[in-house]
């Protein structure tokens, strides 16, 4: 069993749980719709962007320790399983980009979409003077397309990696990983803010907002992008070198 069969396998393995996810995010909105042209008042709906991030964290806690058994089983290397699942999750981000983006516009001629990416980076395309040029559309389209592909694979990377983390990890090891975020937010945070009399915050503040492109008066997606594929590849890194020496475990 080689890359391409491992990296087919993993698809196919998504596609009953991206149709259930897809099927109900499409009631949802066709009972909106139903609902608005109905009672014709004034309303918006949104969120799509939201559910599909914490449907592709669900998917990375979920793609390591049974695909991890089957792959051993067939003789797939971890070095191939671990690169086939890296592409899935990219061939997952650019396939539901594009289907959130395309559901978001057919929905936007009935009912205005509360946009996630415009919500957040709209104030980049006001400054455009008079109506939307055929170029300022592909430009909104594509930077929309970067930031929602991006975003997506690296919560899906992030998923993967927690799953990794907690697999390699002795009861004693899970308990302390368990317990050290918790630590960090109510704990150290809070006595480093009274120490430095809430420095840490403004630095965190920042740091956020520059990753996510939001600087002064401006903002600019393909920051964010560069923060997200960042993001992806600190998280790969740490879960290819936790498979590395990953054994089968029941």
């Amino acid at each position: 069993m080689n890359f391409k069969n491992m990296y087919s396998y993993n698809l196919y393995e998504n596609r009953k749980s991206l149709t259930i996810f897809y099927g109900v995010i499409v009631g949802i909105y066709l009972s909106f719709i139903t609902a608005h042209l109905t009672i014709h008042g004034d309303s918006s709906i949104g969120g799509m962007e939201m559910s599909s991030i914490i449907f592709l964290f669900v998917v990375g806690l979920n793609s390591f320790k049974s695909n991890f058994h089957f792959g051993l089983t067939n003789g797939v290397s971890r070095k191939t399983q671990f690169l086939s699942y890296a592409t899935t999750v990219l061939t997952l981000g650019v396939f539901m980009a594009i289907t959130d983006m395309v559901i978001s516009r057919l929905v936007a001629f009935v009912v205005p979409p509360n946009n996630l990416y415009m919500e957040l980076y709209g104030l980049r395309y006001t400054s455009i003077v008079g109506p939307l040029s055929f170029l300022n559309h592909v430009q909104i389209i594509m930077e929309q397309f970067l930031w929602y592909t991006f975003l997506y694979s690296a919560m899906a990377m992030l998923g993967y990696c927690i799953t990794l983390i907690y697999y390699r990890s002795n009861l004693i090891m899970k308990w302390i990983v368990s317990i050290i975020p918790f630590l960090l937010l109510f704990v150290a945070l809070p006595y480093l803010e009274t120490i430095t009399q809430g420095a840490v915050s403004r630095f965190i503040g920042i740091f956020i907002s520059r990753a996510m492109g939001f600087t002064g008066q401006s903002v600019n997606p393909l920051a964010a992008v560069i923060s997200f594929i960042i993001g992806y590849l600190i998280f790969a890194g740490i879960s290819f070198l936790l498979m590395r020496r990953a054994v089968v475990k029941q």
